[in-house]
C-alpha cells in the first residue's frame, strides 16, 4: 500500500507576512546600496575632504566672484602699440586704428588714423596698405607719426562680422540718425546708442565719419577686451584670432605680464585720443 505524502498548509495570512518581509528587507537593501553610492559620489565631488565644502558654500555666496566681473591679477603693465586694421575683402581699409597701452596712466588710447593720410611722397596710408600690405603700412604709420609698431590686427569684414558674433553686439555711440540707401548696402540707424551686429557694425564703419570711426574702434576695443574671463581665455583667444592675421603671439597670451595680459588689465579704462596726444603722453 502506497504511502500517502504529508500535505502542509499555510494560511492566507502567513502568506501575505512572508511577502511583505520580503519586501520590506529588499527596500531595505535598495537604499543602503543607493545611499552608500550616492555618499561615495559627493566624497568624490569635494575630493574626499569635508573643508572643501564649506569653502564652496563661501564662494557661492560671495556676490563679487561671478564670471562677469571677476578681475584679473594686474601684472606689470607695460607700453605698447598694436595696429588695428579693418578692411573689405578688396584690401579697402574700413577702420585703421593704433591702440596703445600706457603703463604711467594705466589706460588704452585709442588713435583713430586716416586712411587718406598722406606722407611726405604723397601716397596715402591706403596706397601702403595695397602696395605693400600689412608690412608697408606699419612701416608707412611708424615713419608718419614716429611711433613703434609693436604687434598689428588685420580682419576681414566678413570675419569681423563672425569675431561680433562670438563677443556679443557692439554698444556704439550714433551722433545723428542715418537713413542711407545705396547701391551695394543700406543702414538706417536711430541718434544715441546703438548696439550693432556684426553686419550692422561692417556697414556703420563704410558709413562712418573719422570720428564715428573712431568712437567705433573704441567700442569694439572695450567690448572685445571685456569678453575674455578667467574660465574662457584661452578658448575665447584661440577663436578670435583665429578669424583674423595677427603677430600676435600665444606667449603673448599665455605670459601673465604679457600683451594680452596688459590690455586685459587695462580694459576699463580704455578711452580715444589723437595720435599725437598719445605719443606726447609717453614722452612726457
Amino acid at each position: 500500500m502506497r504511502k500517502k505524502s504529508k500535505l502542509r498548509f499555510s494560511s492566507v495570512r502567513q502568506t501575505k507576512m512572508r511577502r511583505t518581509r520580503a519586501f520590506v528587507v529588499s527596500f531595505i537593501a535598495f537604499i543602503l546600496v543607493f545611499g552608500t553610492v550616492s555618499l561615495l559620489i559627493f566624497l568624490h565631488s569635494i575630493d574626499f575632504n569635508l573643508g572643501n565644502l564649506t569653502q564652496k558654500e563661501e564662494d557661492s555666496t560671495d556676490p563679487t566672484q561671478t564670471s562677469s566681473t571677476q578681475p584679473f591679477a594686474e601684472p606689470q603693465i607695460q607700453d605698447c602699440n598694436v595696429l588695428l586694421i579693418c578692411s573689405d575683402s578688396d584690401d579697402h581699409l574700413t577702420m585703421l586704428a593704433l591702440v596703445s597701452s600706457d603703463k604711467e596712466k594705466k589706460q588704452i588710447f585709442i588713435s583713430c588714423l586716416n586712411p587718406s593720410h598722406q606722407d611726405a611722397s604723397a601716397s596715402t596710408l591706403s596706397a601702403h596698405y595695397q602696395n605693400g600690405g600689412v608690412a608697408g603700412l606699419k612701416m608707412a604709420v611708424s615713419d608718419a607719426f614716429g611711433v613703434k609698431i609693436d604687434r598689428y590686427i588685420r580682419v576681414i569684414d566678413a570675419n569681423l562680422k563672425q569675431i561680433i558674433a562670438e563677443i556679443g553686439d557692439i554698444p556704439v555711440q550714433v551722433p545723428e540718425p542715418i537713413r542711407y540707401r545705396g547701391t551695394d548696402y543700406s543702414l538706417f540707424l536711430d541718434s544715441g546708442e546703438q548696439s550693432l551686429t556684426g553686419d550692422l557694425f561692417v556697414k556703420y564703419l563704410k558709413f562712418a565719419s573719422q570720428d564715428g570711426k573712431a568712437e567705433a574702434a573704441r567700442a569694439l576695443v572695450s567690448a572685445t577686451l571685456h569678453a575674455f574671463r578667467d574660465d574662457n581665455r584661452e578658448q575665447l583667444y584661440n577663436k578670435l584670432f583665429n578669424k583674423s592675421d595677427t603677430d600676435i603671439s600665444v606667449v603673448d597670451n599665455t605670459d601673465s605680464n604679457g600683451l594680452v595680459s596688459t590690455y586685459l588689465a587695462l580694459r576699463d579704462n580704455v578711452a580715444l585720443s589723437s595720435i599725437e596726444q598719445a605719443k606726447g603722453d609717453k614722452e612726457e
